[in-house]
């Protein structure tokens, strides 16, 4: 398809694009195709001798879709998740949705928790661990919330939204490492200071104690930066896609992005 269909009809493409409330892959694949087809027809018009601009109007009016087109092409590119959902009240789903990611969230920490406590050293942990390890199911929390959101529900309405809180949430990790090994470290020399026979035991629990905090820490703070990555780098290519099939260029021109 040529980019010449895309700029003579962009202000047609555009209003569709608003339109429709497929998810932005599916929206992009109508728009390109409806795009050829309306220069495939204007072609063939203006080659049977008909003026451009009068060509142009009635490829747009033969082919652009009308209301009730546009309402069947939605059901036709419904997510199987919304048309398996569809009978369910909307305010009950939502509860439901709510719910199962919190049982997530709190299975992914019980299950951490539960590995500490099998091999016997949860005495021997910082004090910082659950706080690592409480930060880490709120950020696997966020990132499942987002990848079902995008890619079960087909929600794109405000694709951008929670992104940086995935982020944000990873690289906290790494703070809260910090200032555990720091603290811990400071309790560590206090006690070597005020019980010099207990300096072995305590700094190597130190030692141990920091390790797991630090393993742990980042092994959350590298998932969940992954994460964010794959979907941001996903998310901004099928927002180019979306600006390139509207005709659309430049910084902050595209509508559907909002953080």
């Amino acid at each position: 398809m040529s980019a010449r269909a895309e700029v003579a009809f962009a202000p047609e493409l555009q209003t569709l694009g608003e339109k429709l409330t497929v998810p932005i892959p599916d929206r992009v694949r109508i728009l390109h195709e409806l795009s050829g087809d309306l220069h495939a027809l204007t072609e063939r018009l203006v080659a049977d001798g008909v003026t451009p601009d009068e060509a142009r109007r009635r490829a747009t009016q033969a082919l652009v879709p009308d209301e009730q087109t546009l309402r069947a092409l939605e059901r036709l590119h419904e997510p199987l998740y919304v048309r398996l959902t569809r009978r369910i009240d909307p305010s009950r789903l939502r509860t439901l949705e709510r719910r199962g990611l919190v049982a997530a969230t709190v299975f992914m920490v019980g299950a951490s928790g539960l590995a500490l406590a099998s091999v016997d050293v949860v005495n021997a942990v910082s004090r910082f661990q659950w706080p690592v390890m409480i930060v880490g199911g709120l950020t696997f929390a966020a990132g499942l919330a987002k990848a079902f959101e995008i890619w079960i529900k087909g929600d794109h309405s405000r694709i951008r939204r929670g992104l940086s809180v995935i982020l944000f949430l990873s690289l906290s990790q790494l703070a809260i490492v910090t200032l555990g090994v720091m603290v811990d470290l400071y309790v560590a020399a206090s006690t070597v200071e005020s019980t010099p026979a207990l300096a072995e035991a305590t700094m190597f629990g130190w030692i141990f104690a920091s390790s797991l905090l630090m393993a742990t820490g980042l092994l959350f703070a590298l998932a969940g930066t992954l994460a964010w990555f794959v979907i941001d780098h996903w998310v901004t290519h099928i927002e180019s896609a979306h600006r390139e099939v509207l005709g659309l260029t430049g910084p902050g021109s595209y509508k559907n992005g909002d953080a």
